[in-house]
């Protein structure tokens, strides 16, 4: 359950960032006070659209299908909270929360893969090219994940 939560949290902070990019917002606001701006049809502030994610999440994970949670951006520019699902069509999604729109990213099941600590070599795992969002690097320096593929 704790790998699970671990997972869940590196999801979201990946599209989190590949979603937003570099934004301008300038952090959270008090609590409750998101609410009140959302009802009132402005604009949410990044950080308390974060805020609302984070005390939904709970719940959103235990709807079946849902495997993940994550702050983004709408079609319009503004704030939302992304909810990663397996399959399409779950119904229990709610389509807001406190006032923020819920976008629904279908992105299939996510699962961990092995360290290289389980014993298994990771690199028997791929073939090369290695795919994008693999974690690599040197053991004893340090990792990141390939996110991107540069073809000449």
């Amino acid at each position: 359950m704790k790998r699970l939560a671990i997972l869940t949290a590196a999801v979201a902070l990946v599209m989190s960032v590949a979603w937003i990019g570099c934004g301008s917002d300038q952090g959270p606001v008090g609590p409750g006070s998101s609410s009140e701006l959302a009802a009132a049809g402005k604009r949410v502030p990044l950080g308390a659209v974060m805020a609302i994610q984070e005390r939904h999440t709970d719940r959103l994970l235990a709807i079946a299908g849902v495997v993940g949670t994550a702050v983004g951006r709408g079609a319009d520019g503004q704030p939302a909270i992304l909810v990663l699902a397996a399959t399409p069509g779950i119904a229990a999604i709610p389509s807001s929360l406190d006032g923020v729109p819920v976008i629904v990213k279908v992105t299939g099941i996510i699962r961990a893969l092995p360290h290289s600590d389980s014993g298994l070599d990771p690199t028997e795992k791929f073939s090369r090219p290695v795919p994008i969002g693999v974690s690599t690097g040197h053991p004893d320096i340090t990792a990141g994940t390939i996110g991107c593929r540069v073809i000449k």
